[in-house]
Protein backbone atom coordinates (compact mmCIF):
# COMPACT_ATOMS: atom_id res chain seq x y z
CA UNK A 1 0.00 0.00 0.00
CA UNK A 2 2.42 2.52 0.97
CA UNK A 3 4.52 2.02 -2.26
CA UNK A 4 1.34 1.65 -4.87
CA UNK A 5 -0.18 5.00 -3.08
CA UNK A 6 3.36 6.69 -3.21
CA UNK A 7 3.33 7.20 0.85
CA UNK A 8 6.19 10.20 1.56
CA UNK A 9 6.01 10.39 5.23
CA UNK A 10 3.70 8.62 8.08
CA UNK A 11 1.72 10.01 10.80
CA UNK A 12 1.22 7.69 13.64
CA UNK A 13 -1.46 8.64 16.92
CA UNK A 14 1.03 7.61 19.99
CA UNK A 15 -0.40 5.65 22.58
CA UNK A 16 -1.86 6.77 25.37
CA UNK A 17 -3.08 4.42 28.84
CA UNK A 18 -6.46 5.20 29.52
CA UNK A 19 -9.02 2.86 31.57
CA UNK A 20 -8.52 -0.35 28.95
CA UNK A 21 -4.91 -1.63 29.51
CA UNK A 22 -5.58 -4.34 27.30
CA UNK A 23 -6.27 -2.10 24.24
CA UNK A 24 -3.42 0.08 25.04
CA UNK A 25 -1.31 -3.14 24.57
CA UNK A 26 -2.73 -4.27 21.28
CA UNK A 27 -2.39 -0.52 20.21
CA UNK A 28 0.99 -0.44 21.20
CA UNK A 29 1.65 -3.81 19.27
CA UNK A 30 0.25 -2.20 16.25
CA UNK A 31 2.25 1.39 16.79
CA UNK A 32 5.51 -0.95 16.99
CA UNK A 33 4.75 -2.90 13.74
CA UNK A 34 4.29 0.28 11.85
CA UNK A 35 7.15 2.06 13.03
CA UNK A 36 9.09 -1.59 11.97
CA UNK A 37 7.37 -1.21 8.81
CA UNK A 38 8.33 2.31 8.22
CA UNK A 39 12.06 2.23 9.31
CA UNK A 40 11.87 -1.46 7.17
CA UNK A 41 11.48 0.69 4.18
CA UNK A 42 13.31 3.81 5.58
CA UNK A 43 9.88 6.37 5.12
CA UNK A 44 10.33 8.90 7.83
CA UNK A 45 7.65 8.75 10.04
CA UNK A 46 6.40 10.68 13.44
CA UNK A 47 4.36 9.45 16.52
CA UNK A 48 1.62 12.16 17.31
CA UNK A 49 0.12 13.04 20.77
CA UNK A 50 -3.01 13.25 20.53
CA UNK A 51 -3.14 16.39 22.21
CA UNK A 52 -0.94 17.82 19.48
CA UNK A 53 -3.20 17.21 16.75
CA UNK A 54 -6.53 17.95 19.02
CA UNK A 55 -4.93 21.32 19.63
CA UNK A 56 -4.41 21.95 16.30
CA UNK A 57 -7.61 21.45 15.21
CA UNK A 58 -8.92 22.82 18.67
CA UNK A 59 -11.10 19.55 19.39
CA UNK A 60 -11.04 18.37 22.78
CA UNK A 61 -13.82 15.19 22.47
CA UNK A 62 -15.01 12.88 19.51
CA UNK A 63 -17.91 15.15 18.93
CA UNK A 64 -15.78 18.16 18.22
CA UNK A 65 -13.73 16.06 15.60
CA UNK A 66 -16.56 14.56 13.77
CA UNK A 67 -18.01 18.57 13.66
CA UNK A 68 -14.47 19.72 12.88
CA UNK A 69 -14.55 17.12 9.67
CA UNK A 70 -18.37 18.66 8.58
CA UNK A 71 -17.13 22.21 8.77
CA UNK A 72 -13.47 22.15 7.71
CA UNK A 73 -14.22 19.50 4.54
CA UNK A 74 -18.25 18.78 4.41
CA UNK A 75 -17.63 15.44 5.28
CA UNK A 76 -20.75 14.42 7.63
CA UNK A 77 -19.99 11.02 9.64
CA UNK A 78 -20.69 9.32 13.07
CA UNK A 79 -17.56 7.46 12.76
CA UNK A 80 -14.76 9.39 15.18
CA UNK A 81 -12.22 6.89 14.34
CA UNK A 82 -12.42 8.10 10.69
CA UNK A 83 -13.24 11.61 12.26
CA UNK A 84 -9.96 11.56 13.83
CA UNK A 85 -8.10 10.13 11.26
CA UNK A 86 -9.14 13.26 9.02
CA UNK A 87 -7.94 15.45 11.72
CA UNK A 88 -4.40 13.91 11.77
CA UNK A 89 -3.81 14.01 8.21
CA UNK A 90 -5.13 17.77 8.34
CA UNK A 91 -2.29 18.11 11.28
CA UNK A 92 -0.08 16.47 9.10
CA UNK A 93 -0.25 17.62 5.95
CA UNK A 94 0.03 21.67 7.46
CA UNK A 95 2.81 20.47 9.97
CA UNK A 96 4.57 19.40 6.63
CA UNK A 97 3.87 22.54 4.51
CA UNK A 98 4.60 24.70 7.22
CA UNK A 99 8.43 23.23 7.34
CA UNK A 100 8.70 23.26 3.27
CA UNK A 101 7.79 26.63 3.66
CA UNK A 102 10.30 27.75 6.07
CA UNK A 103 13.18 26.13 4.01
CA UNK A 104 13.89 22.95 6.33
CA UNK A 105 14.55 19.67 5.44
CA UNK A 106 11.20 17.30 5.78
CA UNK A 107 12.72 14.93 8.36
CA UNK A 108 10.48 13.77 10.39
Amino acid sequence: MVQTNNIDVVFIEDTQLRQNAQSFKKLAQLQGALINLCEGLSLPYENVPPTRWQSYCGVRSKAQSMEFVRCQFGIETDNDNLADAICIGWYAVNHITQKEREGLPCKI
